[in-house]
């Protein structure tokens, strides 16, 4: 089961409508045309942290055995890189013989596969990025942007900026729903651009 043989495979999906769901049903078809029992949404437990539930978006089992295991990620570039390291910590800890990040580009519907084993060389990168911790306890609308504020570790007031505003898709989180109010998240943060008005950005 090589990567470039299930992209090809996959071929494209329609980017019209909920592009998530499509690429579900594609992963279905194929994982039921290669003879495997495809189940979505399959919940696991204490992969990331003890008793906590984990979802992986599609897994393809053949009797007892998980044989692929797949999580989706929609994107508009980019489609070979994994950019969120808890995707490939998920992936690695979960027993299954192959496992992949798909990324499907928003635009054509096309699908990269991409393989995570036990060792991911993105995995370090991503783990040196800083990603402060934060718990959000603003989030309003002005120009029709969404601005948030959050306190983070070290209780100090932080609005996260960026040019142009946030649009709803920049605030999502990787379960795919949007950030709400005492909200705990992980954000990774540039240079710090304090700007009238707001002490903190």
């Amino acid at each position: 089961m090589e990567s470039t043989k299930l992209a090809r495979l996959f071929d494209r999906v329609r980017t019209s409508g909920n592009i998530y769901q499509n690429t579900k049903d594609r992963l279905r078809e194929i994982g039921i045309s290669l003879g495997y029992l495809p189940i979505r949404e399959y919940f696991t437990r204490g992969i990331l942290s003890p008793g906590q539930l984990s979802k992986i978006d599609e897994v393809w089992k053949f009797g007892d055995e998980v044989v692929a295991a797949f999580l989706i990620k929609s994107k508009y570039q980019d489609l070979d890189k994994i950019e969120n390291i808890q995707q490939i910590n998920k992936l690695q800890r979960f027993s299954a013989k192959k496992k992949f990040v798909v990324n499907v580009s928003k635009i054509t519907g096309e699908a990269q596969f991409n393989e995570v084993g036990f060792f991911h060389p993105e995995a370090q990168a991503l783990e040196n990025e800083i990603r402060p911790t934060f718990i959000v306890l603003v989030k309003s609308r002005k120009h029709g942007k969404i601005c948030l504020a959050c306190l983070d570790e070290n209780r100090r007031w932080i609005r996260p900026i960026k040019p142009g505003g946030f649009g709803e898709t920049d605030v999502l989180m990787d379960n795919g729903k949007p950030i709400r109010l005492f909200d705990v998240v992980n954000l990774k943060l540039d240079t710090p651009c304090p700007i009238r008005h707001h002490g903190k950005t």
